[in-house]
């Protein structure tokens, strides 16, 4: 049995040495808590120092290295001198790059100023063709014009030809018709007569227009010729410039091809025209001569009709004079005898006047006549 008191004794023990176990544990935990960071720092130094370590060896290799070096310098002025032969190459070929870069880039403002100046003068040979394919399309519109102001007048020509023609045939019918009723032949034509003056006319015209074509296509040719010359520089220095008038070229030289079509077949028309007046005129060379021998009978007529007014005019001066001493003749021939009274000496000169009347306008007629018959027709 225990006392009271040991057991007070024994209770307050047994509080102790719980209070120093709860303690113990508090403790414990913390250690374990240092102990784990001591354990973390441990392996960071161990880290570390294996770092380090890593880092000696390669130092001591470095070291090793530059040892080696310095045990052998005429290697490592060769090595120098090599590497600074290569820097100085590296450099010379940088210079060297630059510049080709700086002559590049000049060549191509040369370049840019070079197409800048094609481009100007292109449009500039543009606006010359098209002036130039202007005046050409106005010597085209002149030229036709002109064909046709000479088949307006070869109309009017060969118009004009019918119509005489026409009038030489009558009057050749009607001088014929007159030498018949006179009893005498149709006088022979002519020979060699005169030709109109339509093959100088002609000529002056083919003349004038082998004088426009000459002069157009010199101007073509010189203008192609340049224009040819101009394609070929722009060729060497630009292909699409090139190109470009190329197709200008095609098209010029087509422009040129057909005016030269135009042109022949305008000098074809010429030719043409050329060949009928020819032939007309062959047709109409006996005609001309009839026409010729025709106007020296109208000049003889004219002497003749100028001749017989002359006659003409002397027959009625006569005429007048033989009227006067006919009068008188009958006055004296109707004269009385005896004297009459007024009245039968009145009757007496009305019976002279009378017949002078009747035989004057006897002569008249019996005048007329002869004159229509002397007159032409």
């Amino acid at each position: 049995d225990f006392h009271p008191q040991q057991h007070r004794g024994c209770h307050s023990g047994s509080a102790a040495v719980s209070g120093l176990n709860a303690e113990l544990l508090g403790l414990r935990a913390r250690e374990k808590e240092q102990l784990g960071r001591l354990n973390d720092r441990f392996a960071a130094y161990t880290e570390t120092v294996r770092q380090l370590e890593l880092r000696n060896a390669a130092l001591r290799g470095q070291l090793e290295a530059l040892r080696q070096r310095h045990q052998d310098p005429p290697r490592l002025h060769l090595l120098y001198r090599q590497e600074l032969r290569g820097l100085r190459g590296l450099l010379q070929a940088e210079a060297d790059e630059k510049r080709r870069l700086e002559a590049g880039r000049e060549q191509l403002r040369r370049a840019r100023s070079q197409l800048e100046g094609r481009s100007e003068e292109a449009a500039r040979l543009r606006l010359r063709a098209e002036e130039t394919l202007r005046a050409v399309r106005e010597e085209a519109g002149r030229a036709a014009l002109a064909v046709s102001r000479v088949e307006g007048s070869l109309g009017s020509l060969l118009a004009e030809i019918a119509f005489l023609r026409e009038l030489f045939g009558a009057e050749s019918a009607a001088l014929a018709a007159q030498l018949r009723a006179a009893g005498g032949g149709p006088a022979q034509a002519l020979a060699g007569a005169a030709k109109p003056d339509l093959a100088a006319a002609l000529r002056e015209i083919r003349a004038q227009y082998e004088h426009l074509a000459a002069r157009n296509r010199r101007a073509a040719e010189d203008w192609y010729r340049a224009r040819f010359a101009a394609a070929a520089e722009l060729a060497g220095r630009d292909s699409e410039a090139a190109r470009s008038v190329r197709e200008e070229t095609a098209e010029y030289r087509l422009l040129l091809q057909s005016r030269s079509a135009e042109l022949e077949a305008l000098r074809g028309v010429i030719e043409a025209l050329n060949r009928q007046l020819q032939s007309a005129g062959d047709r109409q060379s006996s005609e001309l001569g009839t026409c010729r021998r025709v106007a020296e009978l109208e000049q003889e007529i004219s002497a003749a009709r100028q001749e017989m007014a002359q006659h003409l005019c002397e027959y009625r001066d006569l005429l007048s004079v033989k009227m006067a001493l006919d009068m008188e003749i009958a006055a004296y021939r109707y004269w009385p005898p005896a004297p009459l009274s007024p009245t039968g000496w009145c009757q007496g000169w009305a019976v002279a006047v009378l017949s002078l009347c009747i035989s004057f306008r006897k002569l008249l007629e019996g005048e007329e006549i002869r004159l229509s018959y002397s007159s032409p027709l």
